[in-house]
């Protein structure tokens, strides 16, 4: 009979014949008792009841980076550490003893994942995980149901979502592996202070406040999930962190060893820097404070005009999501737009530096200022002396045509080039208010008025007054101090030391 049969029907005969077979043997094997060996193997229920808990507990408990255990051994010891009366080596070590922690758990977290990930694979490639009876059933719906391409479809669809778990597991594990390898990095960066931290407690809350801050800048860009969730100090250094940093007798030291960040990977970028508050505890009026200042500006000319030679595609995670509201569209949607930032922020940085007209013309001559023209009305781009044109003006050497070319940059929201401008021609109160006005950045108020800090004081005064009297006390002391009002900062302290607020970032 089957030697007539054309091949699928064959086929059909059969799976059907071994599936009768398969389940005749089923039905044998249900009826006969059972064997002590199988009672034995059996969980009890309670047992397996408990275990089914305990899994869903564990796939609940389950946060970033991959186990509770990795984030709680870093959360107590920031816990422990807010109130901690350690001598300053002591808590520094206790830092990277809990760094080592976090690398070990998350090292066998990894482990064990891949082990469970090993055996699932072996699970789904064995061959008697399906039976002949479902391999029947399907292949009688691919025949003969009416609405085999629904269930084509289904399976595709359930296929398709095991993709995202697959996925989030395999995220799960690089966030893993990056945090581990952030908190061995971390870890590497503090102990070769440790021995110049015993005593000083001041420089060891310092360090230990950069190293927090290296850590979660790691959490926020490894899982965006958690990125509104995370508070100071992983975001920035808080108020009292800044108060320490000014204490500290290691500044210098600190700089060498702590910045720039790891995030940045070695790249001095402002957007990092700004984030540690280096101009706030690093803007003393000390020489040695001015020295620190002169060489991180230095650093960041030079890498602000390294990118300049780089693919503007690279720029786009550079740029702090601030920035976009200044120009109206962020810079990865157009790269004219990108290098008009670069631009500015090169030139910005070299003028404060040091850089004047004929530094300027000469990096314009190598083609780096170079600005893209822009698109005109119809979408086309036109031709645009931009900045090269100015730098070759004759008139480029008077104070009123930089200011009045500095006048229309603020028009056009150029407002670093606007504030290069204005220091070109010696303006630097008008510098200043640009950079606290339009960019709401006092850091950067600070970095260029290093050495003349009398031009600052009146916008600090200003944004001191503007404070609420029930506002965060360290941070009035810090406005006083910079400003060079010795008594007002001493009241601010005295506040500062009586009150349990938190402080700001």
């Amino acid at each position: 009979r089957r030697a007539n049969l054309e091949e699928e029907e064959l086929q059909k005969d059969c799976l059907s014949y071994f599936a009768a077979a398969e389940w005749l043997q089923h039905r044998d094997e249900s009826e006969s008792p059972a064997t002590p060996a199988t009672r034995d193997t059996a969980a009890p229920p309670a047992e397996a009841a408990a275990a089914d808990e305990d899994a869903e507990n564990a796939e609940a408990s389950r946060a970033w980076p991959g186990n509770a255990s990795v984030a709680e051994a870093f959360e107590q010891w920031l816990q422990s550490s807010s109130t901690s009366d350690s001598p300053g080596s002591e808590l520094a070590a206790s830092l990277v003893e809990t760094l080592r922690r976090c690398v070990e758990l998350a090292e066998a977290e990894m482990t064990t994942a891949g082990a469970a990930g090993r055996a699932s694979e072996k699970d789904e490639q064995d061959p008697h995980e399906t039976s002949l009876g479902e391999q029947l059933d399907k292949l009688l719906e691919q025949y003969e149901s009416p609405s085999a391409t629904s269930v084509a479809r289904l399976e595709t669809s359930e296929d398709e979502a095991s993709e995202p778990a697959l996925a989030l597991d395999a995220d799960r594990l690089r966030a893993l592996a990056c945090h581990a390898e952030r908190c061995r990095e971390v870890g590497n960066r503090v102990v070769p202070l440790l021995p110049c931290l015993e005593g000083d407690v001041a420089s060891a809350q310092l360090v230990v406040a950069l190293a927090t801050l290296d850590i979660g800048s790691g959490l926020i860009s490894n899982s965006p999930e958690v990125r509104l969730q995370v508070q100071s100090p992983l975001r920035s250094l808080s108020t009292v962190d800044v108060c320490w940093g000014l204490c500290s007798e290691k500044q210098a030291l600190i700089v060498q060893h702590m910045l720039p960040s790891i995030q940045s990977s070695g790249t001095w970028c402002w957007a990092e820097l700004r984030r540690s508050g280096v101009a706030w505890w690093l803007g003393g009026c000390n020489s040695q404070a001015q020295a620190e200042l002169d060489s991180i500006v230095k650093r960041l000319a030079q890498a602000s005009l390294n990118k300049l030679k780089q693919p503007s595609k690279t720029w786009d995670a550079d740029r702090p999501s601030e920035m976009f509201s200044i120009w109206g569209r962020a810079p990865s949607q157009d790269a004219c737009v990108a290098r008009r930032l670069a631009i500015d922020e090169a030139v910005f940085w070299s003028v404060v530096m040091g850089a004047k007209i004929p530094k300027l013309r000469v990096l314009a001559h190598t083609g780096l200022l170079r600005e893209p023209d822009p698109p005109d009305s119809t979408g086309a781009r036109g031709k645009n002396g931009g900045l090269e044109a100015l730098l070759e003006h004759e008139r480029v050497a008077q104070p009123e045509f930089l200011r009045k070319n500095a006048f229309r940059l603020l028009q056009l929201h150029r407002y670093h080039l606007a504030a290069s401008l204005f220091l070109l021609c010696d303006c630097f109160d008008e510098a200043a208010r640009v950079l606290a006005g339009h960019l709401r950045d006092l850091q950067l108020v600070l970095v260029i008025t290093r050495s003349c800090r009398e031009i600052a004081r009146p916008l600090l005064l200003d944004r001191l007054d503007e404070m609420a009297p029930d506002s965060d006390p360290w941070l009035n002391f810090m406005l006083a101090w910079h400003a060079g009002d010795r008594d007002r900062a001493r009241s601010c302290l005295v506040a500062a030391q009586k009150t349990t607020q938190r402080p700001m970032d």
